[in-house]
């Protein structure tokens, strides 16, 4: 029932991001740094999102990208109303609505969704991941070699320097790597077999929070860039297929990720 409410509610919210896509009807609003802008579209789906979610949780905190406090909580909904924005400002097709719900810490179900190319990916604890109905496994690529990877960029460009440096050890070992602009829908793809692993940091809670419960769903590892506990709060995130989770764990290490 829980997992219905959040898939209904990103398909509403989904609508007024396709109808507005391309279309002069989409105002930035917010430019909090030189990638990472707030437009009314944001805005318009977060109020939807909470509208339909947020009675059925009356003792849940609702951490959302557009305003409110980010702090752990017992029940947790967490929503992104557009992961991707520059994507959507600049009419790329890579965006998603992402919902989270966390209990007592853990991932209870998630839902992410591209209104775009109506692609809806959702789990809930125990019960599996699913793409558009159909259940998802992550692949079984063994080694890095065989592997297509992804990452994306941190809004803090004094970080680029050791982004660039573990890209470079990377991209030396898997086959090649993506970089979208979208964290939410870059979990997804690793939890259906598109991707094989993704690593970010720099991140907010809506990131990543319904992405992670559908990948842990779809058996994938999910951690720390450290190899430690993946936290909806931590600000980080290494996914994998689970085969190839050490060896990324190895390469970051390589490439300086313990260096401050």
């Amino acid at each position: 029932m829980c997992t219905e409410l959040l898939v209904n509610a990103a398909l509403e919210a989904g609508k007024i991001i396709r109808e507005r896509f391309r279309t002069e009807g989409v105002e930035i609003r917010d430019r909090r740094a030189a990638a990472d802008f707030v437009t009314n579209v944001d805005l318009m789906v977060q109020e939807k999102l909470c509208e339909m979610i947020a009675p059925a949780f009356p003792r849940a905190a609702v951490i959302a990208e557009e305003g409110g406090e980010i702090e752990s909580a017992p029940q947790m909904i967490i929503l992104d109303p557009l992961d991707g924005t520059l994507n959507y400002i600049h009419g790329y097709e890579r965006v998603a609505v992402s919902v989270g719900y966390w209990k007592d810490g853990k991932p209870a179900a998630g839902v992410v969704y591209d209104p775009l190319a109506e692609d809806l990916f959702q789990a809930a604890c125990g019960r599996g991941a699913f793409r558009n109905g159909r259940p998802i496994r992550a692949s079984g690529y063994q080694t890095l070699g065989d592997c297509v990877l992804a990452t994306g960029w941190p809004y803090d460009r004094g970080e680029y320097d050791r982004v660039f440096r573990i890209l470079d050890g990377v991209a030396r070992t898997c086959q090649e790597v993506r970089i979208s602009g979208s964290a939410a829908l870059n979990i997804c793809y690793v939890a259906c077999g598109s991707l094989d692993g993704y690593w970010e940091w720099d991140l907010n809670p809506w990131d990543m929070a319904g992405g992670a419960v559908i990948a842990l769903e779809a058996g994938c590892a999910v951690t720390s860039l450290a190899g430690g506990p993946f936290q909806a709060l931590g600000g980080e995130i290494l996914v994998s297929n689970g085969h190839v989770h050490e060896e990324m764990l190895h390469t970051l290490r390589e490439g300086g990720w313990s260096i401050g």
